[in-house]
């Protein structure tokens, strides 16, 4: 996030938008990893058998690869 920021202020054709918009992908990424990397409680070894990873969030990985961002202009949302 300070990279983002420093480069708001330093360079002046950059706007809120873009360094919103950079945050969130940035946010999207680290929420993407935590699920990637989460581990505990592990899966039952019947459940890892059947879904073929120990990992109790990813089984389609369709929640992962849901994770998105959206910058909203304006008030009231």
């Amino acid at each position: 996030i300070k990279r983002i920021a420093n480069k708001f202020f330093s360079e002046p054709r950059m706007n809120m938008a873009v360094a919103m918009d950079q945050m969130g992908a940035l946010y999207d990424s680290w929420i993407k990893e935590s699920i990637t990397d989460f581990n505990e409680p592990p899966n039952a070894q019947s459940t890892i058998e059947k879904k073929g990873s120990s990992n109790p969030l990813i089984d389609t990985g369709l929640m992962r690869q849901s994770v998105t961002h959206e910058v909203v202009h304006g008030k009231g949302r």
